[in-house]
């Protein structure tokens, strides 16, 4: 089976090839990759994170089978609640 070339980087050691061994999930949108080089004077191991960052090309699902809104474009996204409390506001002066 050919490995796909994007689970590769270079070590950040030797600069030779490192492949993903494993990874796990750290959110829905983002996971931290395991890598291993494949020089056999090196053989270092290290990990990396892979996130999802923004939404280039709309999806074609419906809304609603979305996982989340946290990334679609601004302008997808709910009005902001009026009773949400603004953390930055300040209180009245009492007196």
């Amino acid at each position: 089976m050919a490995r796909n070339r994007s689970s590769r980087m270079g070590c950040p050691n030797c600069g030779a090839t490192a492949h993903i061994r494993t990874s796990r999930a750290l959110s829905n949108k983002s996971r931290e990759l395991y890598f291993q080089c494949t020089d056999p004077d090196c053989e270092a191991v290290f990990k990396g994170v892979l996130e999802v960052v923004s939404i280039v090309g709309d999806s074609k699902l419906p809304v609603e089978a979305r996982m989340g809104d946290l990334l679609r474009p601004a302008d997808r996204r709910k009005a902001p609640d009026e009773n949400q409390t603004d953390m930055f506001a300040q209180p009245a002066p009492s007196g």
